[in-house]
Parts: C-alpha cells; sequence; structure tokens
C-alpha cells in the first residue's frame, strides 16, 4: 500500500498538493460547486468487475475444528470431525465458486462508498472515460501538504489515500479474517496494472447511508476547466457558476501540433507556458 508522503506528486507547490476529478455537465454533478456535494459510489456501479476484489487463501475459509466450535458456541450442539470435515469441505465449494463469480463480495462492497479523484488531469482518455468524451468539466482540488502528512482533522471525513497499481491481487488469509481492519485500505485502494494511467486517489467511507456526502469545498476547490468540446450553453452554464462563487474558470486547449491538451494562464497546468520558461 502506498503512502501519501511517498507519491511522487507532479502537480504541487511548497504548501499544497492538487488532485482532480473529471466530470460530465450534470446539475447534480454541478451541485459540486454550489453545494460541496459529492457522490461516494458503491463498489457494484465500478467499470471494472475486478474493482475492490480479493484473492482468498485456502487459509481463509473455516477449518473442521472452527465449525465444531462454532456448533458449540452457538447451537449448544457438539458435532464429530467427520461431519464437521464435511460441512467445511461443502462450504469451501460454495464459497469458492461466489468468489469465482463475484458473488461473494456483493454484500461486502454495499457497505462501502468510494469517491475518486486523480492526479492526471491533462490525460486524454480521462477526459474521454470521465469527463463526456471532453464535452464536461475538471475540478481541481488543492490539500495542505502540513495536514494531509500529519493527518490533521481536517481531511478525517475526505482524507485521498493513493492507489496501488498491482499485477496481483491482495491475498487475505486466515488472518485478515479474525483482523480485517489492517487489510481494508489495501483492498480497497488496489486496481489492476493496466489502469494505472489513471493515477487515482481514493477516500473511502464505511457504512454511509446516503451516497451524497458533503465536502468543506470552498477550502478544497481551487479551480474549474472545461473540456476541449464543451458546448457555448454549458461553458456558458459553468462560468455564471464559477463567477457566482467564486471560482476562477479555465478551459483546456490543443497543444499545437500534438495530441497533448494545456490549459492556457493556469498555474499548474498551463504546459505551454512551463515549455517556454524551461527553454
Amino acid at each position: 500500500m502506498l503512502n501519501i508522503s511517498e507519491y511522487p506528486f507532479v502537480y504541487q507547490d511548497e504548501d499544497y498538493i492538487y488532485l482532480y476529478k473529471h466530470q460530465p455537465i450534470t446539475d447534480s454533478r454541478l451541485e459540486l460547486l454550489t453545494k460541496g456535494t459529492i457522490s461516494f459510489t458503491k463498489p457494484d456501479k465500478f467499470n471494472d468487475p475486478f474493482d475492490c476484489v480479493y484473492a482468498v487463501d485456502e487459509s481463509y475459509h473455516y477449518s473442521a475444528e472452527e465449525i465444531q466450535k462454532k456448533f458449540l458456541e452457538h447451537f449448544k450442539e457438539k458435532i464429530s470431525i467427520e461431519e464437521a470435515l464435511n460441512l467445511s469441505k461443502k462450504m469451501i465449494e460454495k464459497e469458492s465458486q461466489a468468489i469465482n463469480d463475484l458473488t461473494y463480495f456483493s454484500d461486502i462492497n454495499s457497505l462501502i462508498g468510494i469517491c475518486c479523484l486523480n492526479h492526471n488531469p491533462l490525460n486524454i482518455l480521462m477526459w474521454s472515460h470521465y469527463a463526456d468524451f471532453h464535452k464536461g468539466f475538471l475540478t481541481e482540488f488543492k490539500f495542505r501538504k502540513i495536514d494531509l502528512l500529519n493527518s490533521s482533522l481536517n481531511y478525517l471525513n475526505f482524507l485521498p489515500i493513493p492507489v496501488s497499481y498491482m499485477d496481483e491481487m491482495p491475498v487475505i488469509d486466515r488472518e485478515t479474517r479474525l483482523d480485517p481492519k489492517n487489510k481494508i485500505i489495501e483492498i480497497y485502494t488496489s486496481k489492476a496494472a493496466e489502469w494505472s494511467y489513471e493515477k487515482e486517489f481514493r477516500v473511502i467511507k464505511t457504512n454511509i447511508n446516503d451516497p451524497i456526502q458533503v465536502l468543506p469545498y470552498r477550502d478544497l476547490i481551487c479551480s474549474v476547466i472545461g473540456g476541449l468540446k464543451i458546448s457555448p450553453k454549458d461553458e456558458e452554464k459553468l462560468q455564471k457558476i464559477c463567477s457566482k462563487n467564486k471560482i476562477p474558470y479555465f478551459r483546456t486547449s490543443r497543444v499545437s501540433n500534438s495530441f497533448g491538451l494545456t490549459v492556457p494562464n493556469h498555474h499548474q497546468l498551463d504546459v505551454e507556458k512551463s515549455k517556454k520558461l524551461h527553454q
């Protein structure tokens, strides 16, 4: 699991690190800018069926001895080791099938809500996949370094954790089953290596009834950026919201003769200005 203090931040300054969220323009998504509301998504809504899924070591399943003990504790009934072995075998077969077809994780993941941010604001795939094919918008968040690194109460309810991209799934075993707390963060911040281009961060909440949560947006949001193909109508709407809420607004454009994006006059994302400064 990657610690935030070890993350190779590109977009940062002396006091802050910057994270981003690509979104389509809808009334509910725009409420992030007016009310500070943001959605915490259930894992079963993610576009990757292997997300928030883990591998299971053989020791994870209940042994015959544990089944004997459970029967005695809960049913006041003593069963033979042969009966317990038979029950253990049936349970392992049932659990293994559910693990392989992913239904095993449904109940567990229904208790989790995840808000996804990223550290790759100019990636054209991020704009295509998450911001309505470049017709949406990007929200830039700033996080004070000293508060993040010291686990300040300022970020207690909105603490971003970097995702680790792996070739193998996290593995849980008997020790994890008996004490799952230490493994939860690893499970929900691990993804297949193919997704590494996203440079994702996650804010994780457990046992939330309402997926729409309120965050201290006036302290966190520092700019809004319209997509390359945003419609004039949507841009006018976005600009009005930003003006009313005193949020700086920018617009992406192409880097000349390349596949790249830039944000003219932006403090972090003006690629062409940065190139000139380093020539």
